[in-house]
């Protein structure tokens, strides 16, 4: 049997460096938005080559804050499309599915493959809708040499721990290259404040 990663096991072999770490953010006083989450916003959003990014709760925040930025509100029904050969998204799908009351589509970039961007930005432009790449199963991947999460009006990725990027717990953030969407989503993730 081919065993699979271990939590416990990672966190034996890490553990002073985490404790240190951990002492450090508590001794700091600061439990909400300091200078360790700055320092982590910072790196991701300059590894995945983003102009603005901000960490939340989890993936699923990520997803919901980006939605209420976009002022879809409650209520809104998703609409399931099938997937082609590559399991992705289909974007001839997308096309059949669309109808006035559609706002966003949300591709979803799976086990380190993305959609098919071109096709989806295409058909969001043609319909004046709005994208919100789900890329949770996904950091790290490019599309056309660009990293996934930059092509929509948001990027939501995952830390949940069994995803690429995973944490103790769980974790999320959104990227965006859109100054007024940054400010949006910056405000909602504190309530507003």
């Amino acid at each position: 049997m081919i065993k699979s990663w271990s939590y416990k096991e990672e966190y034996k072999k890490n553990r002073k460096t985490i404790l240190k770490a951990i002492d450090k953010t508590l001794l700091s006083g600061d439990l909400f938005f300091g200078k360790q989450l700055a320092n982590f916003e910072n790196n991701f959003k300059k590894l995945n080559k983003s102009k603005y990014g901000i960490a939340v709760g989890s993936g699923t925040d990520a997803l919901l804050i980006s939605l209420k930025a976009l002022n879809i509100k409650r209520g809104a029904k998703p609409i399931f499309v099938d997937v082609g050969d590559d399991y992705l998204i289909n974007p001839l799908e997308i096309k059949r599915a669309i109808n006035k009351n559609t706002k966003a589509i949300i591709p979803v970039h799976l086990y380190g493959q993305p959609c098919k961007m071109d096709d989806i930005i295409k058909i969001a432009k043609k319909f004046k809708l709005k994208i919100i790449e789900d890329c949770a199963q996904a950091q790290g991947a490019k599309y056309k040499n660009k990293f996934v999460g930059n092509f929509g009006d948001f990027g939501c990725f995952s830390f949940y721990p069994t995803k690429i990027l995973g944490a103790y717990g769980d974790g999320g953030f959104i990227t965006t290259n859109s100054v007024k969407m940054f400010n949006t989503i910056r405000r909602l993730r504190f309530y507003g404040i």
